[in-house]
């Protein structure tokens, strides 16, 4: 919820400096609104669901402390797309034109590499701390090691296919200025999407109740209705 509201939110007010000018404003703030919905009904879900001996033992400081670091983490990782909207972005985007042959539509992943590869460095250095700390890196010479190589292999590829479907779609000739914003709202609600239907399929919620069934059901609705209404504030803006 957070990653949805910073990535639309912010590059909106870096780009028009107001949020509420227009009929098509109202509709954007109305689905980040419902986005916001969707999430809190989506934990009420997982709350409501069958719990596991590991989720009666933690106790509330930890799940408030879980609750802030996640929602700090959306923040920043809602920063991707406020780091597309800025004015450098879109000199580096007419560069990879110009200079490097690029297509309209292909051009924004030449500025997207330099940014995700920022972000590569934290990330990659805490996995290597962490393997170096739990001394865990001789699981990655176990038995059958190489099948859990190819399944870190076949992640990153789809990782990166992923991001980079999105870094072509925020092109402006496809979906406008405010791409970048727009096409996050997408592309987390996909996201959202696919990794609940991936659960479903995979039985986490065979043992649900009534109440998780219908919180869950609410909450991909909102979801839904959020990116639709995002996506026709932009068509009208």
């Amino acid at each position: 919820g957070s990653m949805n509201a910073v990535g639309v939110l912010v590059p909106r007010l870096l780009f028009n400096h107001y949020l509420l000018g227009s009929t098509a404003d109202w509709l954007v703030l109305t689905g980040v609104a419902f986005s916001t919905i969707s999430v809190v009904l989506g934990f009420l879900a997982g709350k409501w669901n069958r719990k596991t001996p590991e989720d009666v033992t933690q106790g509330p400081s930890k799940r408030i402390l879980g609750s802030i670091l996640a929602t700090l983490g959306g923040v920043l990782s809602g920063l991707l797309p406020v780091a597309m909207a800025m004015p450098w972005e879109h000199r580096l985007f007419s560069s990879a034109i110009h200079y490097g042959g690029a297509s309209s539509v292909g051009a924004s992943n030449a500025v997207l590499s330099l940014i995700l590869f920022g972000g590569a460095i934290p990330n990659c250095s805490y996995c290597m701390y962490l393997i170096w700390k739990n001394r865990t890196y001789r699981h990655y010479r176990m038995n059958r090691y190489y099948l859990s190589w190819g399944l870190v292999l076949a992640m990153a590829i789809l990782y990166s296919a992923s991001v980079a479907l999105w870094g072509m779609a925020i092109s402006p000739s496809l979906l406008g200025a405010l791409g970048s914003s727009v096409g996050w709202a997408l592309f987390v609600g996909m996201i959202v999407l696919s990794s609940t239907t991936a659960g479903l399929l995979q039985g986490e919620w065979k043992q649900a109740g009534t109440n998780a069934w219908t919180a869950l059901t609410g909450s991909l609705v909102c979801l839904l209705s959020s990116m639709i209404l995002i996506c026709i504030g932009n068509y009208y803006k």
